[in-house]
């Protein structure tokens, strides 16, 4: 019952793909540069948000030293959120203390770069990596309108330097696979994708989906019950 979506994942990543190319081309014919190239890492502390589709297509081709490293970080993020009070001090903190991504290998390349989620696609940065990794929070007032000045504002997601179009295709990407999950299953999951990884191999996440919003809820820490910031459990109409 789940192969449709899958596919569906397939298709979605296919098409951004094909705009990210063709943004690419646009951009750089008209003097920008795309910064992002294999080992660089830049935007690899992020946090991860994507549809549990996803996630389910990544889980099945995970190695034993993949998950090993998955459960050491999906442990770090449960005690981190249940620390949080709010979402902006959750992302905050998560990228200043969580490190990079689990599947960033010794290379600065990414280990599940063909199923990459659409949210990793869809990040193209006009500026060097140093940029993505940056806190914008640590900048003077007088740092940040100089960023902000050096953008072209016709390319990016202003004020971020990535460009817009794959990132406002690739939101609605993930829409479209959120309202297939729902439709499919009356309930759609969706969060962070190191622990939504660890759900699907510890607990069967995608066997508690197709049991409904309560077997999802059944399995999740009394610490995570209220606070939405690394898994969104959906059922609206």
């Amino acid at each position: 019952m789940w192969q449709p979506l899958l596919d569906q994942v397939k298709q979605q990543h296919a098409f951004l793909d094909q705009i990210n190319q063709l943004c690419q081309g646009e951009f750089t014919a008209k003097g920008g540069t795309v910064h992002c190239t294999k080992g660089c890492g830049g935007c690899c502390n992020l946090n991860v948000h994507c549809s549990f589709i996803e996630v389910l297509a990544i889980a099945a081709k995970l190695t034993e030293p993949q998950r090993a490293l998955l459960a050491a970080h999906a442990e770090q993020l449960q005690q981190l959120a249940a620390d949080c009070d709010d979402l902006k001090t959750f992302l905050r903190r998560s990228r200043q203390q969580m490190g990079n991504c689990p599947f960033l290998d010794d290379t600065g390349s990414c280990s599940i770069y063909p199923l990459r989620p659409l949210s990793c696609r869809a990040l193209l940065s006009t500026k060097e990596p140093h940029y993505c990794r940056l806190d914008f929070a640590t900048l003077s007032s007088d740092e940040k309108q100089a960023f902000m000045a050096s953008l072209d504002q016709q390319s990016v997601n202003f004020p971020t330097h990535y460009l817009a179009t794959p990132q406002q295709v690739g939101m609605a990407a993930e829409q479209q696979l959120t309202e297939s999950m729902r439709h499919q299953f009356g309930v759609a999951v969706s969060g962070n994708l190191p622990y939504l990884l660890h759900l699907e191999i510890e607990h069967q996440l995608s066997e508690k989906i197709v049991s409904g919003e309560e077997a999802v809820r059944a399995i999740l820490p009394e610490s995570l019950q209220h606070k939405p910031f690394l898994i969104q459990i959906d059922t609206s109409c």
